[in-house]
């Protein structure tokens, strides 16, 4: 199961993500210029796969990428957590959400780039 809570401090805005088991994750997706962020790994190992490479990263690690190019994100240990961290700010969507969607959980069921690595 992934894990998800919104954080908020000011104008800075994020994502939390955690990750129970090496099979979970973030589906394939893309983001705009509202929806843009960086990937801060706070713990454990993830992999950002797209459709025609995998980047590796570790704990620590702070990932810029052309976040156009649709990705999904895996874990590669349990309980691994990332931080998506917004370039712009919190996107206008998420300004009224109730507070019952500022966290949850949800399963990821199928990672279309999944390629064996």
């Amino acid at each position: 199961m992934t894990l998800f809570e919104h954080y908020k401090s000011g104008n800075v805005f994020g994502i939390k993500y955690i990750f129970e088991t090496e099979k979970d994750g973030l589906p394939v997706h893309a983001h705009d210029q509202e929806t843009a962020h960086n990937i801060i790994v706070m713990r454990g190992k993830v992999k950002v796969v797209f459709s025609e490479h995998t980047d590796y990263l570790q704990e620590g690690d702070v990932y810029d990428f052309d976040w156009t190019l649709k990705h999904g994100v895996r874990a590669l240990e349990p309980d691994s957590i990332v931080l998506n961290m917004f370039l712009n700010g919190q996107p206008k969507s998420y300004l009224n959400l109730p507070t019952h969607e500022l966290s949850g959980e949800f399963q990821v069921e199928e990672f279309i780039y999944e390629r064996g690595y």
